[in-house]
């Protein structure tokens, strides 16, 4: 299997909004347990790779028990770990109303993914949406969700794009124990299009993702970190221009840098670092560390 046609995509969400019936609407499968009245017990991680349209796809969900910070950012980095090839995609998925929890999961995924650089690669998916092929209805509802309070304005508003789909049960069982036939062939046809409408934007993601990197200056760098005691940058997919410079950040205690694409890296101006740690910078050429000199 070539790895480098694998486009991964990354599956977020509180517990019973549907993710797994996500997973299953994309992959065309049945592998990943929908069941909406109760909580079932939440993997760590369940994941699929299908193909479609000549396109390898490699579907992770990530379970999520509760909203600990160190949980899921501790999930969600060991997801990204295990992808040599790069994330295409994060979908976080919303049910019909947006709840706290929602609103707080949210939060939590988007201070780790933007530390990651990888926030435009996010996209939220509204589930069981039944108006989800009316451009109006869409538009009616995106602006309701904005009016309704502050947060959720800023969630919508921090993200390039929004996916309405409906995901219908198809585990349907008639008063007589049957299987009901009739709705499940319905539902199916429109899981279907929900499909088509969640996996066309991604081919053209795909294109657009193969002529250029996730592009960030220094300017970007020193306004997210400089008053951070850590900086933890697993960059497979940051692309900094060739150079970066960590000066004067006065707080910073630890660094630790993996698969950035730089060839100069100076770090100078310091006081309280104590812990530098540079893994697999390929085309690294030039490094300067200098202390910060009292008098």
């Amino acid at each position: 299997m070539d790895l480098k046609k694998i486009k991964n995509i990354l599956i977020i969400g509180p517990t019973k909004v549907g993710k797994s019936a996500l997973c299953n609407v994309l992959s065309d499968t049945r592998g990943f347990e929908e069941n909406e009245s109760t909580a079932k017990e939440t993997k760590n991680f369940q994941e699929k790779i299908f193909e479609h349209d000549w396109m390898k796809y490699h579907v992770v969900e990530i379970g999520i028990k509760s909203i600990e910070k160190k949980d899921l950012y501790n999930k969600i980095g060991k997801v990204i770990n295990f992808m040599p090839e790069g994330l295409s995609q994060i979908l976080f998925v919303v049910n019909e109303r947006i709840m706290a929890e929602d609103i707080d999961t949210f939060y939590l995924s988007k201070d780790f993914i933007f530390k990651c650089g990888i926030l435009d690669y996010v996209t939220i998916v509204k589930i069981k949406f039944s108006d989800f092929k009316s451009p109006k209805k869409r538009e009616e509802d995106y602006k309701e969700l904005c009016n309704e309070n502050e947060k959720i304005s800023k969630i919508f508003k921090s993200c390039k794009k929004i996916i309405y789909v409906n995901n219908p049960p198809i585990n349907i069982i008639t008063e007589n124990g049957d299987v009901d036939k009739e709705r499940v062939e319905i539902h199916e046809k429109i899981r279907k299009k929900s499909r088509i409408i969640l996996l066309d934007p991604m081919k053209e993601r795909n294109k657009e993702q193969q002529t250029k990197g996730l592009k960030k200056d220094q300017q970007w760098f020193n306004e997210e970190y400089n008053k951070e005691k850590v900086i933890n940058i697993d960059g497979k997919q940051l692309d900094f221009g060739g150079s970066l410079e960590i000066k004067g950040f006065s707080n910073l205690e630890n660094i630790s840098l993996k698969k950035l694409k730089i060839n100069s890296l100076k770090i100078s101006n310091y006081s309280q670092l104590n812990i530098i740690n540079l893994s697999e910078l390929s085309k690294l050429k030039s490094l300067s560390v200098a202390k910060t000199n009292h008098a």
